[in-house]
């Protein structure tokens, strides 16, 4: 899916590839939000009572994840087949660098959760940054290239609504 967009015409990846970074957005969102009481309720238990608490910092680093997801699929696009390697090191130096200074001022403010939300922020930030680059290069809104439409829920919600029919169908009577 990502990979195909190297050898497209840029007319073709312009129209056919936005929708793929959605659909990672859908996935990475979902799976992290159902993953933060799973860490609630198991981390004290598991790791000790030090860790009856990480959920929350946790669940602020579900979005710095989901942005991460957007980042990375836009990381192939734009070295590989934009040869962007100077804009992307720039981006990527500057959330480091943003995701640093955050921490420090973040931590000493607020403890775990100013650290936690510090990347939140940075990743946020230069995904953005990487976003409008790629957005600008393929002639598309930025809303076109990663708001997931309702169509893309739809794709899940297809998935969703045929798994338990086929489960029924291959259990032993």
């Amino acid at each position: 899916m990502v990979f195909s967009c190297c050898s497209k015409p840029r007319w073709k990846t312009s129209t056919e590839e936005p929708g793929v970074t959605p659909m990672a957005v859908i996935l990475v969102l979902v799976a992290g939000g159902l993953s933060v009481p799973v860490v609630a309720v198991a981390a004290g238990p598991v790791f000790g009572d030090a860790y009856s608490e990480v959920w929350q910092p946790y669940s602020l680093l579900v979005p710095a994840i989901a942005f991460l997801c957007v980042a990375e699929f836009l990381r192939h696009f734009l070295l590989t087949r934009l040869e962007r390697q100077r804009e992307f090191v720039t981006v990527a130096t500057g959330m480091l660098l943003l995701n640093g200074v955050l921490a420090v001022v973040g931590s000493a403010a607020f403890g775990l959760m100013g650290a936690a939300a510090s990347t939140t922020i940075a990743y946020a930030a230069g995904t953005l940054v990487l976003i409008a680059i790629c957005a600008s290069e393929l002639s598309v809104s930025m809303r076109a290239l990663v708001i997931p439409r309702r169509s893309d829920a739809a794709t899940y919600w297809h998935v969703m609504r045929s798994v338990p029919g086929r489960l029924r169908r291959r259990r032993p009577r």
